[in-house]
C-alpha cells in the first residue's frame, strides 16, 4: 500500500477532520506520497500514524512518543497545530519539554511509578532552575541533577543573571519536568 492509497483510505473514514489537507501539509506527507508505507524510514512511518490519529475528528488523540525520529523543524509545526486545534490529548514522552509545552497537566512515571503529577503551573512554582553550562567555562555550581551541559539548581534569578553576564554560564529557566526526575533520586 501506498502512503497516497492511505490517504486515500482514511478520507474515506467516517468523521474525517474538515482540516485533513491542512493536517497533511503540516506532516509534509507529499514528500512521499508514492512510495510504499512498508519502505518508508522511522520518521515518515510515524508521520503517517499521526496522520492516522489526526484525521479524525473524534475529540481525543492518544499518542505514544508521537515526535520520536521526526526532524525538529517539523515536530514544532506539529505542536503548534496540536495547541491550536485545543483536542483532548493523552501522550507519552521522554522529553521534558514536550510534555511543558502540550500538556496542562502532567504525570511523571519512574518504573512505572507517579512520582509527580500536577498541572504545568504547579511545575514551574519552585527556585529550581536549568542551568546552561559553556563547553568552554566551568563554574563552581552545586547541582541537585546533571543532565549533560543542564544543570539544575537551587537560586535566584539575579545570581544567575550576573553569571549569564559574565559569561560563566550560557542560560537558565526555571526548570520544570527535569526537576522531577532530579528529586526522584534515581537520576541523580
Amino acid at each position: 500500500m501506498k502512503v497516497r492509497e492511505f490517504v486515500d483510505f482514511t478520507r474515506g473514514m467516517k468523521d474525517v477532520a474538515p482540516d485533513l489537507d491542512e493536517v497533511m501539509g503540516i506532516l509534509g506527507l507529499e514528500e512521499f506520497y508514492e512510495e510504499s508505507l512498508y519502505g518508508l524510514s522511522s520518521g515518515q512511518e510515524q508521520l503517517v500514524m499521526l496522520l492516522a490519529a489526526l484525521s479524525r475528528d473524534m475529540g481525543l488523540v492518544i499518542a505514544d512518543e508521537a515526535f520520536t525520529h521526526i526532524d525538529i523543524s517539523r515536530s514544532g509545526r506539529i505542536i503548534s497545530y496540536m495547541q491550536r486545534i485545543k483536542r483532548d490529548l493523552i501522550f507519552s514522552t521522554h522529553v521534558p519539554e514536550e510534555a511543558e509545552t502540550l500538556a496542562d497537566y502532567i504525570v511523571i512515571l519512574d518504573s512505572g511509578r507517579t512520582v509527580w503529577s500536577g498541572t504545568v503551573t504547579d511545575l514551574f512554582a519552585s527556585d529550581i532552575f536549568e542551568v546552561y553550562l559553556s563547553s568552554a567555562e566551568s563554574v563552581q555550581m552545586e547541582c541537585l541533577f546533571r543532565y549533560g551541559g543542564i544543570c539544575l539548581v537551587r537560586s535566584s534569578p539575579e545570581y544567575l543573571s550576573a553569571l549569564m553576564s559574565e559569561g560563566k554560564i550560557l542560560g537558565f529557566r526555571k526548570s520544570g519536568a527535569r526537576r522531577i526526575y532530579g528529586q526522584s533520586g534515581r537520576l541523580s
